[in-house]
């Protein structure tokens, strides 16, 4: 058995309809797999992937540890493998239900999700711990919010406490421009947190009991439209101070499973902030694949208990598939890689989401 041949048979748990895609893709790539794909979504762009062998649709009516073991029977699955937050529930309930001849990946506990899923908790525990925190408030009311404030330099982010990919994060310069915004929105929904001036430097993880097995360090190949955004363009690089602060952190925690950790590198004395961590399968994934690393087979290796080496991946530069062309001509470099041509293996998904925007929306 080889990094691109496993022949086991793998039950993917997708995500609301996201973020399978670039599992599958990522599975795709290794020969004898059979992959096979159970979501709460009856038609999710994944269904329609070269690579899935069957399609089985979860029902929140009916028992759902009666519903993973007979997908699990009828697909001969030798491996659960979960893409999110959906999974992960599925399996917390249900994983006594599993045959006996089912693995299942390293796999965060209910408590560590807790821990990283809530953007302030995630800043008390970094506290905690020693590790370098961002200065961090979260909203309670109008009266906590201006007896607080002055605990943080401006400017500052307002920030959904859950949540990722940029989504809702606004910048604020001054308090008399921060307050009235906050007046919008219900307590305990947002924090609070000091800008950091410097760069945004991604590890991306696959753990067991807090070791790290595979990682990759990413970071902007050239400055974002949107800066709070997914990148369109990523450089792949070693980062020896990244790597040491997320495996403090990842170590504290006997941190079970993937992960996508945000960090931020102060501009001005170099120290790491990490700021977000999404514990699942990430957005960029592919972009690993090209780097060297399919963390998706590395998880069912590890399922299966099948020894590997920690890889190293490559220092490339590498464009998601929706890089506008003029922007993919004007930086492309020798040794730069695209992930149109991973899209282009397993394009009806690809096409089935292009239809879905071109449709017109209903009133």
């Amino acid at each position: 058995m080889t990094s691109d041949t496993c022949k086991i048979s793998v039950l993917l748990l997708d995500q609301h309809g996201h973020f399978s895609q670039n599992v599958t893709v990522c599975l795709g790539k290794v020969r004898g797999l059979r992959l096979h794909v159970l979501s709460d979504v009856p038609w999710p762009a994944v269904r329609m992937s070269r690579f899935v062998r069957s399609f089985h649709l979860f029902s929140a009516r009916r028992d759902a540890a009666e519903q993973l073991n007979q997908a699990c029977r009828a697909t001969g699955a030798e491996v659960v493998l979960p893409v999110g937050e959906f999974g992960l529930d599925l399996l917390t309930r249900c994983r006594t239900a599993l045959p006996a001849s089912v693995s299942l990946p390293p796999l965060a506990a209910p408590e560590q999700l807790a821990t990283v899923t809530d953007k302030f908790i995630l800043a008390e525990k970094l506290a905690a711990l020693g590790l370098p925190a961002v200065a961090t408030l979260l909203f309670t009311t109008m009266t906590a919010a201006r007896a607080e404030i002055s605990r943080l330099t401006f400017p500052v982010l307002l920030k959904p406490v859950t949540g990722g990919a940029g989504l809702g994060i606004r910048r604020f310069e001054t308090p008399d421009a921060l307050l009235p915004a906050l007046a919008t929105f219900p307590p305990g929904s947002h924090i609070i947190q000091s800008f950091v001036p410097g760069r945004d430097v991604d590890c991306s993880v696959l753990c067991r009991d807090g070791k790290i097995l595979a990682h990759t360090i990413q970071t902007s190949h050239h400055p974002r439209r949107d800066p709070y955004a997914v990148d369109t363009a990523l450089r792949f690089l070693p980062h020896p101070a990244v790597l040491a602060t997320v495996e403090k952190f990842l170590g504290a925690l006997r941190w079970n499973g993937v992960a996508h950790l945000d960090t931020r590198e102060d501009a001005r004395d170099g120290r790491i902030y990490i700021v977000d961590i999404a514990a699942r399968y990430w957005e960029t994934l592919t972009a690993s694949l090209a780097a060297g690393v399919n963390f998706p087979l590395l998880a069912c290796l590890a399922a299966r208990n099948i020894p590997f080496a920690p890889p190293a991946f490559q220092p490339i530069t590498f464009f998601v598939a929706k890089t506008p062309l003029r922007e993919l001509i004007t930086q492309w470099s020798p040794g730069s890689q695209t992930g149109l041509a991973l899209s282009l293996t397993d394009p009806a998904p690809r096409l089935l989401n292009l239809y879905r925007r071109l449709l017109p929306r209903k009133a």
